[in-house]
């Protein structure tokens, strides 16, 4: 079977990282997949670059992703990630690759140098469905051995032996006709044989035991447990005098951002609404002049019905947007 080369190119790392592990989760093999960065590339220098070239764009044109008028269908801090898969998995393999945002570099390309209206945002709900399948696995079995044997075996036999008794009788009577025959006074001899019986032992191979193997098949029933992952839409409307508070103290978001999650591989505006929550709760006259101690597991609990997630990755940058609206 033909195997064949994905290869999707994504904004964060946080994505590319994601779509390995869900590649490998879904049964692809780790030496089948790699993973590279915008940076990486440019130190290695894998492929041989053109004068002031990128080590990845010389890449991306090394495997024909990109070309003179694809130039920037790539930017910085992007990665990608190669998976070899066979023509059975490789539309599975894409499927996966899209589900964490592979970029459509067509697109990307297309958006560079245009002016004019603003293309309409669009923003997605998306919901992880359930499909169970069935496959073949071993659930045991037996070994069948076959091993030689002896044993000793004693078994009694009745044997019938002759044997020759001489006996002599003292006589003193005349010879008669009979005595004088032939043979009398004359030199002569004859021989008297004993037989017996010896064993005769005889091996004969019986078929003691037959060892017969079936196999029956039963259904069980068993309950599938799986967390499926979504994706909610949520609109919150913002007054001008609400975006305008905010925006005048952004600065002090994207001063913590610089400190505290650039390097995770989340991007600015995947943090933003963590502090913008924050903000607003701040502002909320429910916790005001509350101790952050106490607002956290109210705040948490808030946070957790909206389903948003990863509350641990994102509680820094809410209590710090509580932080600034209760100074401001």
């Amino acid at each position: 079977m033909a195997t064949r080369t994905l290869i999707g190119l994504f904004e964060t790392k946080e994505r590319a990282d994601s779509a390995v592990q869900d590649l490998m989760h879904e049964g692809f093999s780790s030496s089948d997949i790699q993973m590279q960065g915008y940076d990486e590339f440019g130190k290695a220098g894998h492929v041989e670059r053109q004068p002031g070239e990128s080590g990845f764009h010389a890449f991306l044109r090394e495997i024909g992703l990109v070309g003179p008028d694809r130039k920037e269908a790539y930017q910085e801090g992007d990665y990608l990630v190669t998976v070899d898969a066979d023509d059975a998995h490789v539309d599975h393999a894409a499927d996966i690759l899209n589900r964490h945002g592979a970029i459509d570099i067509d697109q990307r390309t297309a958006g560079y140098g245009k002016t004019g209206a603003a293309a309409p945002e669009k923003v997605e709900s998306i919901e992880e469905e359930l499909r169970l399948g069935k496959r073949q696995v071993s659930r045991g079995g037996v070994r069948i051995y076959t091993r030689p044997t002896e044993r000793e075996v004693d078994v009694p036999i009745s044997l019938r032996e002759e044997e020759i008794h001489v006996e002599r009788h003292a006589t003193d009577r005349p010879a008669g006709e009979k005595d004088l025959g032939a043979g009398a006074f004359k030199e002569q001899s004859f021989e008297v044989h004993a037989e017996g019986e010896e064993p005769v032992v005889g091996k004969e191979a019986r078929v003691k035991e037959e060892v017969e193997l079936t196999k029956r098949a039963t259904e069980r029933k068993e309950t599938i447990h799986e967390t499926l992952r979504g994706t909610k839409v949520e609109v919150e409307q913002l007054s001008p005098d609400e975006e305008s508070a905010f925006r005048s103290v952004e600065s002090e978001f994207h001063d913590d951002y610089d400190r505290r999650y650039a390097t995770s591989g989340a991007d600015y505006d995947e943090v933003l609404p963590a502090y913008r929550y924050g903000y607003r709760v701040g502002h909320d006259p429910f916790y005001s002049g509350a101790d952050w101690n106490d607002v956290e597991p109210k705040v948490k609990e808030d946070w957790d019905q909206h389903s948003w997630g990863g509350w641990d990755f994102y509680k820094d940058a809410v209590h710090r947007g509580w932080e600034s609206a209760a100074r401001h």
